[in-house]
């Protein structure tokens, strides 16, 4: 296995058929536990595969028809939708502590260094996603890249803490994150933003930008670090381990069902739908009403009533929508990591193209108004088929994605002491 070493980092070679390596990208360190030696490769291969599998998940919503001939939600919607972006979310926390110290959580000097990383990384996605939203129409996609770098920014808070209090931060937010949110933006008379992101949103009203990012945006910081505060938390713990893994896949399924349950006794028992139509009588029409509760918000739900935090619906980011989904992202992640003990190299078509998504999901969003004129099926395969196939060319000579290069290359060039390393092509070792 070819190794390229940097000052806290390991690169390792791609991945390729009958291979058991690692596939490469931020997640790998040095500061690898003794007992997790002999599955790191797998490890990896199962948290790239669960990111491959939220890239999907986000093609799909992008490219599939919401509702059916009959007016139902379809199966593509019914999985992905919500889901996908904050199975990103958590495995963006998961990333954030390879990259940090691993299962040691850096304080002082060590946590000052640790957070250039997600600081540069942070900034760069804000400029690609402010670039994007500027050609990709809200209708069309909902980019997210924005929020997602206010989201590793603000996360180099959490580095020095460690797993349970991470795991104790991140579930206990998801609570009360919601009500602090719904409360400021009551205050504040916050309205959803009608567009993406942009640089020239942010020159034009730099206020309104950031109160979009971080309160009543599609993806609001302020209640989205709890997706990445549990990913961080994972990260910490010893995932190679089969009973950390089988602990993942048990309480991510305990989390889903328990919060299932919860919302079905809220509507059946205390009908919060009928309560919630009793305060927004008069100024909501039926038609907004149903829409809500049916498809779910652009990232929250009106102010106009506590009992809107009851509910459990796609991207509304209230404490049901956010327990729900974390829920299901971290039984996922266990899922794809007990898969890749067993299958290894095998998930590398998920594998791959998990290894190099930034890359992938921008390539992503410039399809989408190239290819829509084709029927949603059709779309969301020629895409699905297209960026697999970048990813498995580009992987059998390059380390990462171009983008994630240029990502690696910049957070190297600014992190003091870290020794520089040469972007070898695959036919160059």
């Amino acid at each position: 296995m070819s190794t390229v070493a940097t000052t806290g980092v390991r690169t390792e070679a791609p991945l390729h058929a009958g291979s058991d390596v690692p596939i490469p990208h931020d997640c790998v360190t040095e500061a690898v536990d003794p007992p997790e030696r002999s599955t790191s490769g797998s490890r990896l291969i199962g948290i790239d595969a669960a990111r491959g599998l939220a890239l999907i998940g986000m093609v799909a919503v992008h490219t599939v028809a919401p509702d059916t001939a009959d007016g139902d939600v379809t199966a593509a919607w019914q999985l992905a939708s919500g889901n996908a972006a904050a199975l990103f979310a958590v495995i963006g926390g998961v990333g954030l502590a390879f990259v940090s110290g691993r299962t040691v959580a850096p304080r002082g000097a060590a946590w000052a260094r640790a957070a250039i990383g997600p600081v540069v990384r942070g900034l760069v996605l804000i400029l690609v996603g402010g670039l994007l939203g500027a050609v990709v129409l809200a209708d069309d996609a909902k980019v997210i890249l924005a929020y997602y770098g206010v989201l590793f920014i603000a996360s180099t808070l959490l580095l020095p803490l460690r797993t349970r209090a991470l795991l104790a931060f991140g579930l206990g937010w998801a609570v009360l994150g919601p009500v602090v949110g719904h409360a400021i933006r009551a205050a504040l008379g916050t309205t959803p933003p009608a567009a993406n992101f942009t640089l020239g949103a942010v020159a034009a009203d730099p206020l309104g930008s950031l109160e979009a990012l971080t309160l009543g945006g599609f993806y609001p910081a302020l209640t989205w670090i709890a997706y990445l505060a549990v990913g961080l938390g994972l990260g910490r713990a010893a995932l190679g381990s089969r009973r950390v893994v089988a602990r993942l896949v048990a309480g991510g399924a305990a989390l889903t069902v328990a919060v299932t349950a919860l919302s079905w006794f809220l509507v059946e028992v205390v009908d919060v739908w009928g309560r919630i139509a009793q305060d927004v009588q008069g100024h909501m029409s039926l038609d907004d009403f149903t829409d809500a509760l049916m498809w779910g918000g652009d990232g929250t739900l009106p102010t106009d009533s506590w009992w809107w935090l009851t509910v459990d619906a796609r991207h509304t980011a209230t404490p049901l929508d956010l327990l729900h989904t974390i829920g299901l992202a971290v039984l996922v992640l266990g899922l794809m990591l007990a898969l890749s003990h067993s299958f290894g190299a095998r998930l590398r078509v998920l594998a791959v193209p998990g290894s190099m998504t930034l890359t992938l999901y921008c390539a992503h969003l410039l399809l989408i108004e190239p290819l829509g004129d084709l029927p949603g099926e059709w779309h969301f395969a020629t895409q699905i088929l297209l960026l697999t196939a970048f990813a498995l060319v580009w992987n059998r000579r390059f380390r990462r994605g171009p983008l994630e290069w240029m990502m690696w290359r910049l957070t190297k060039a600014v992190t003091p002491g870290a020794r520089r390393a040469r972007y070898v092509p695959r036919h160059a070792r």
